[in-house]
């Protein structure tokens, strides 16, 4: 396999896995974050591959992060805390280390809340935004901006997504609904890679 230097670290919360795919030396790198919310296991597994399929045929470094949950797991909003935190505590530190072009982080939705497959780019930077709105106008993924006249209500967001935007990486939350197949993932995932990859490549 294609992946090199990795990275580990673990609480009492559960670990954290840095894997680099494709080309360590590429000017254009891209970071996924995989795992935050363990209970949207469609968004987690079949995109890490997504991303180790598309390093394959791409000059691209592609530094992916895998948050596995080990307390509470099954526990909605505890799972939810937990895998926000082991982000904030090992990757959000990690990620100003890398030259990432941009920040993509995985998320899943059920059926009814949110509308399939989209962007939302929570901290509404200039190049986040930018990048968003060149790849709804280019495919069917939608992007939904964030109200910025109402407070970041998403934990998530306060503690994730908006501290990686506001270290100067353009950064999305990325949401998949869950009535699809693994493979349905993975297609899609590199399918966003690609369009990402070409807006942002050196």
């Amino acid at each position: 396999n294609n992946a090199s230097a990795s990275n580990h670290w673990e609480n009492d919360l559960g670990t954290v896995d840095k894997v680099i795919y494709g080309n360590p030396n590429s000017a254009t790198e891209i970071v996924l974050i995989a795992g935050i919310h363990p209970r949207e296991p469609l968004s987690i597994k079949p995109e890490l591959k997504a991303a180790e399929e598309f390093a394959k045929t791409h000059d691209v470094k592609f530094t992916t992060y895998y948050v596995n949950v080990t307390k509470d797991p099954d526990i909605y909003q505890a799972s939810r805390d937990n895998g926000e935190s082991l982000v904030h505590d090992y990757i959000v530190p990690d990620i100003n280390n890398t030259q990432a072009k941009a920040v993509i982080i995985s998320h899943s939705h059920i059926e009814g809340y949110g509308e399939g497959f989209y962007l939302a780019t929570p901290a509404m930077d200039d190049p986040s935004v930018h990048i968003a709105e060149k790849i709804a106008n280019e495919s069917s993924f939608k992007y939904f901006p964030t109200n910025k006249s109402k407070p970041l209500e998403a934990t998530s967001a306060k503690l994730v997504s908006k501290p990686i935007a506001d270290a100067g990486y353009p950064t999305f939350v990325y949401e998949i609904p869950e009535n699809i197949t693994e493979q349905d993932s993975t297609d899609k995932a590199v399918e966003l890679f690609e369009l990402m990859y070409n807006i942002v490549k050196k």
